[in-house]
């Protein structure tokens, strides 16, 4: 009977490395990973310089592990293992209370903080205009009441400072970190990096009192809500099973014209709804990063306003409250906009 069951086990194990290599090689290739978010390794090419190197072994390596057969049910197995023996899923995301998934606290890099403090006033001096400054504060610095028990220290506050001190003269501060704070849980997603619509709002109304500017309160918008939400934590996170929530577009009244120079897109909607049938509907907000976006509403709050913003995917949501009360609003991504930005 021993034999039998050593046996078995035998032509089992012999069954699955057989079966595994078969499958990995015959089956389609697949080249994105909607749950990661992510482009999978390729397939790479045999030639006797990469052989020699090396560099052949480790691409084989990358490939199978992407594409071995059932790899999102394994890597989302692995993540739920790890949380029930106490670890975190992974170096840079954290499991928090209630289904907040947080970005863990990133290091502070000084040379990096004095080349950009050195550019916004660069810029300023450039264009001799002061500049308004708004740096969002991430999830965790928001909400630590959400955080797991252990984690690094988050560092927003001594960032803040420093940006703040080291523009004075050249910007105007906008203390997002007071205004985020009116809007509690529900200033920022669960499962993405991301601020809400709600927290959009209490940004954009804070630098437009900022300003003085007219802005429009929250009575005055029209909520479309779309409740299949997973974000950029739950994909880096592989823990599938955590719920999905609302995300949320406020229109504002408006006489509005978008236009994306590197996507050739002119329309005169502010949200590209058939995105959120995509892998990442967060690009429902001007159709996700894009080097150059102008919008133009004939029937801003504040008539002859413009404004320039330099931003990242922040920027995305932010657009669509300030083109109320700004009559013209350019978007620049400076990891795209390669053309001397003091010119525009």
């Amino acid at each position: 009977m021993q034999k039998r069951r050593n046996l078995a086990i035998v032509l089992l194990f012999c069954a699955f490395l057989t079966v595994i290599p078969v499958c990995l090689f015959a089956l389609p290739s697949q080249q994105f990973s909607g749950n990661e978010r992510r482009y999978l390794a390729k397939f790479p090419s045999l030639v006797w310089k990469d052989i020699a190197s090396g560099k052949f072994g480790t691409g084989i390596e990358e490939y199978m592990a992407d594409h071995v057969p059932g790899r999102t049910f394994l890597v989302g197995l692995q993540a739920y293992i790890k949380r029930t023996d106490g670890r975190q899923v992974g170096e840079d995301i954290l499991a928090g209370k209630d289904g907040f998934l947080f970005e863990a606290p990133s290091k502070v890099n000084e040379t990096s903080l004095e080349k950009s403090i050195n550019a916004i006033n660069g810029f300023s001096q450039a264009i001799g205009q002061q500049l308004t400054l708004m740096l969002v504060p991430s999830t965790g610095y928001m909400l630590p009441q959400k955080l797991p028990a252990n984690h690094m220290p988050y560092l927003d506050e001594q960032v803040m400072q420093k940006f703040r001190q080291g523009t004075a003269g050249q910007t105007q501060w906008v203390d997002l970190a007071q205004a985020l704070a009116q809007g509690g849980d529900g200033a920022y997603y669960r499962t993405d990096h991301h601020w809400t619509s709600l927290g959009t709002w209490l940004g954009y109304r804070a630098v437009a009192e900022q300003l003085g500017l007219q802005y429009y309160d929250r009575q005055d918008y029209q909520v479309e809500r779309f409740d299949g939400f997973h974000g950029s934590t739950w994909a880096r996170s592989a823990l599938w099973l955590t719920p999905a929530e609302g995300l949320e577009m406020w229109r504002a009244p408006g006489d509005y014209q978008v236009e994306i120079t590197d996507g050739n897109i002119q329309t005169d909607q502010l949200f590209f709804t058939d995105n959120l049938s995509t892998y990442d509907p967060y690009t429902v907000f001007l159709d996700g990063n894009h080097s150059l976006v102008r919008i133009t509403n004939k029937q801003a709050l504040n008539p002859g306003k413009k404004a320039l913003v330099i931003r990242d995917s922040f920027g995305n949501s932010l657009a669509s409250f300030l083109a109320g009360s700004w009559e013209e609003v350019v978007l620049v991504d400076l990891r795209y906009y390669k053309q001397p930005l003091s010119e525009l």
